[in-house]
């Protein structure tokens, strides 16, 4: 592992100073692999590519520490079940990724470079689609919008019921939201702001100063 992790981390430092490019060659590439991916992800691909290089900056970061790898690679397997990631999307995501790494790191890249890449991807997405096969909740809640103040022109409380299924969660704990009339695919995390209870209601107070597209839409538009 130790050797793996070295790898990756060299080869890294031949694309990271051009992380738009990477982002870019990567996403373009999945799209022509399978266009139908294409509907899995926001119309506005603003930030997706920070999110993705994100994911991998810390699965590097990771990879010779078994027991953090394992536990971040599960935990985002579980959380892409709300994009409609399933396993057989993984294989092409991993032709995708080692296409944008190659003509990206250009004529620093190697064979060494390339196999690390392989294995590691092997095991990023194994430990991804078993943690989302461990997961027994859904991938998420539809849920129904109870009451909405508006507290001056950026700010809103409102309160919501989860439906269908029990909602179980622990008091300062946070949801991802999207509100899927304004802005589908498109998720932000949320504090809840009141106490756990039995009929599934959750009170979220949002402020949207400027114009994020989900807070916006949760402020305004809800």
């Amino acid at each position: 592992m130790d050797n793996l992790a070295r790898l990756l981390k060299e080869s890294w430092a031949l694309v990271e100073d051009d992380r738009v490019r990477l982002s870019g060659h990567f996403y373009a590439r999945l799209f022509l692999l399978d266009p139908a991916l294409r509907q899995l992800f926001p119309v506005q691909m603003t930030g997706q590519g920070d999110r993705l290089l994100e994911a991998i900056i810390t699965a590097i970061h990771t990879v010779d520490d078994p027991e953090s790898f394992d536990e971040f690679l599960r935990a985002l397997g579980r959380d892409h079940r709300k994009y409609h990631v399933d396993e057989r999307h993984y294989a092409t995501m991993g032709v995708a990724l080692l296409d944008a790494l190659r003509s990206t790191a250009g004529d620093g890249w190697n064979l060494e470079y390339d196999q690390a890449w392989r294995e590691a991807y092997a095991a990023i997405a194994a430990l991804m689609v078993a943690g989302a096969a461990s997961d027994d909740d859904p991938p998420f809640w539809h849920a129904e919008v109870l009451t909405h103040e508006r507290y001056g022109p950026d700010t809103a409380v409102l309160t919501c019921r989860a439906l269908q299924h029990p909602l179980r969660w622990q008091a300062g704990q946070y949801v991802s939201l999207e509100a899927p009339r304004y802005h589908p695919r498109v998720w932000r995390n949320y504090s809840v702001a009141n106490a756990p209870n039995d009929d599934n209601v959750l009170e979220f107070h949002v402020r949207s100063p400027g114009a994020g597209w989900v807070s916006g839409a949760l402020v305004r538009r809800v």
